[in-house]
């Protein structure tokens, strides 16, 4: 969880370092531009950092159907598509502390536990499938995520 209170502090620094331009500029992740990109890790952090989040983002993300993680990212795009880029930042930077100290309470009965469903791995319709443990999802995933995305924002503005 260091390294997750680590990754969270680097991608406010990206955050805060985008010109107005910055926000709209494309990036790898099909049909994201950095805003919506930004938006996508805000609302990760938002549920990390409440239980009670959790619960309601996974709700309304299962109720969309389809691939369930693609559901719950675009939930989180979608509910923050009002918010300007400085709120986004200025959410981050209050929420990002919280995500990091809700995924390191996270007790170990239920790290250890495999979640219910397979996680697609790779991104295309024949790609595998793989078990996860919760505590996989937690510790590596969640903490793969901000890392990842930053690179994309990089590679995305490396053209200024």
């Amino acid at each position: 969880m260091t390294l997750a209170s680590e990754e969270y502090d680097r991608v406010l620094v990206q955050l805060r370092s985008l010109s107005a331009e910055d926000w709209s500029r494309p990036t790898d992740c099909p049909a994201w531009d950095i805003r919506a990109l930004a938006s996508h890790l805000l609302g990760m952090a938002e549920m990390s950092a409440s239980l009670r989040e959790q619960i309601r983002q996974m709700r309304k993300a299962g109720r969309a159907g389809g691939v369930f993680i693609d559901a719950l990212t675009g939930l989180q795009v979608d509910e923050r598509r009002d918010m300007s880029p400085a709120q986004i930042v200025s959410r981050f930077a209050e929420v990002a502390p919280r995500a990091a100290r809700g995924r390191r309470r996270t007790p170990g009965l239920l790290r250890s536990r495999t979640m219910p469903d397979a996680q697609p791995v790779g991104g295309k319709p024949d790609s595998p499938s793989e078990k996860w443990t919760f505590g996989f999802l937690i510790d590596v995933i969640l903490t793969r995520d901000p890392w990842m995305h930053r690179t994309d924002i990089a590679a995305s503005i490396s053209s200024r």
